[in-house]
């Protein structure tokens, strides 16, 4: 995920995945802010070609309702319509059509050339991310002893985006992203019987608490550069990484 939130066009990548799941609500009751998809996936599109991820989340929905049974044929049409729509709305680049065969390059890059981020998940690289997926389950199996479920609407995008992530590191992000946006209202069940024994107050405190856990981890590698004698907040290239000495 740090290596995703530097900048670089997966930031809007990230950011259209996200969009997309705000509207998913608004597509299943057939609001008509769900139309925003659309447009959304188009503008994705023109920054970033993970916006193919937009029609494959919203495919994947469909399916965990389809799996989940007893739902009227509408909403899953509406779905299916939604992913064929926001699947055109690719399209609307200055490459047109290309992006798929862009896309279909990619699938197969590391074969030709091994870039980084297309290799497969290790423990030696991607701890974090695979930590991440050991917490997802335990969450998951909590629930279950306590036969509280997710929802398979969704649970199946996040299995999806979970096996995306496996074949392909640079997937890591979006399962992380994904997996916390329609996986974390289990826990707030989960929590349930404990948190209504804590005053109002205490409550308050502990959001407090952990808003400013969240603003420090945020501000630790900021300091670190200013301790260096870097600049505290600045953007440009990361030479670390770059063969530098080789291009003298």
């Amino acid at each position: 995920m740090r290596d995703r939130l530097v900048e670089r066009p997966h930031l809007f990548s990230l950011l259209g995945l996200a969009g997309v799941v705000a509207l998913l609500p608004a597509l299943r009751e057939g609001r008509r802010r769900a139309c925003w998809l659309v447009p959304l996936v188009a503008a994705w599109a023109n920054f970033h070609a993970g916006a193919f991820l937009g029609p494959l989340v919203i495919a994947m929905v469909g399916v965990g309702l389809l799996a989940k049974g007893r739902v009227s044929r509408r909403v899953v049409l509406t779905h299916a319509v939604a992913a064929g729509l926001c699947t055109l709305a690719l399209m609307a680049t200055p490459v047109g059509v290309g992006i798929f065969r862009y896309l279909a390059f990619h699938s197969d890059i590391f074969a030709l050339h091994p870039v980084d981020e297309f290799r497969s998940v290790s423990w030696l690289s991607d701890a974090p991310l695979l930590i991440f997926a050991t917490a997802l389950l335990l969450l998951l199996a909590a629930g279950a002893l306590r036969r509280l479920f997710v929802p398979a609407r969704d649970l199946v995008p996040v299995i999806g985006m979970a096996v995306l992530a496996g074949r392909t590191v640079r997937f890591g992000a979006d399962f992380i992203l994904l997996g916390t946006l329609l996986l974390a209202p289990l826990w707030p069940r989960l929590t349930a019987p404990w948190s209504g024994r804590l005053s109002t107050a205490l409550q308050a405190q502990l959001d407090r608490a952990c808003a400013a856990l969240l603003v420090v981890l945020a501000l630790v590698p900021r300091v670190s550069d200013w301790e260096r004698h870097r600049p505290f907040l600045f953007i440009d290239l990361d030479r670390a990484s770059l063969p530098l000495a080789a291009l003298d």
